[in-house]
């Protein structure tokens, strides 16, 4: 095929992810795959706001635009589950056209932002829910919330479960599953030391950056 010839006659092949390179493994054979090398992305620095303090309510946010396939409806519906708990909602990010969601479901809408601002935006966040349902081929926005110092609650899909360490850094769960997102809420709400662990386990990880990349390429 033409893909195969592309990819026979090519000098270097390059993954972002192990998954990526298990993925074209299992499509194309060992002797291509065994050829690839994984290079993770690199993403922006900016500065880290250290002035974090926990408050009395667990505070969870959502990254990015709210759409279905990046979580958006399980975590409405986890809101909703959680509805007259201490838990506090957010999404940083728009919504799409025609989104059923709003601010009845206890969630706080704040609307679109730039990378630069997430340190601040995120310092009273105790989560950050990546809840994606198709797989991830790396997952930028899982580089934002480690930049930002917060741990996450994320779905084990694509390449995200090479990234997060279960405990550590975050907790997986299932995609499009709210009764498992709810449970690892209430989890973190239980046991408050939990988060501020995870919290201090990433604010020590070297999250690359994009002269990383560029550097190994």
């Amino acid at each position: 095929s033409l893909a195969r010839a592309i990819l026979e006659q090519s000098d270097a092949l390059i993954a972002p992810s192990r998954f990526v390179r298990d993925q074209f493994i299992r499509a194309w054979g060992p002797e291509l795959g065994g050829r690839i090398r994984v290079i993770p992305h690199g993403t922006p620095s900016y500065p880290f706001q250290h002035d974090y303090h926990p408050t009395r309510e667990l505070r969870i946010a959502f990254l990015g635009n709210a759409n279905f396939l990046k979580g958006a409806d399980t975590f409405a519906e986890a809101a909703r589950r959680m509805r007259g708990s201490s838990v506090r909602f957010r999404i940083l990010g728009g919504l799409p056209a025609g989104s059923a969601i709003s601010g009845r479901d206890n969630v706080e809408l704040k609307g679109p932002y730039v990378q630069r601002e997430l340190s601040r935006l995120l310092q009273d966040v105790e989560v950050v829910f990546i809840g994606s349902i198709a797989n991830e081929t790396y997952c930028y926005t899982l580089d934002e919330a480690f930049r930002a110092g917060a741990p996450v609650i994320a779905t084990a899909v694509g390449a995200i479960p090479e990234r997060v360490v279960e405990g550590a850094t975050g907790l997986l769960i299932p995609p499009a599953d709210a009764f498992a997102l709810v449970s690892a809420i209430a989890r973190l709400d239980a046991d408050r030391a939990l988060p501020a662990t995870m919290r201090r386990n990433v604010a020590a990880l070297q999250v690359r950056s994009i002269k990383d990349t560029v550097r190994d390429y």
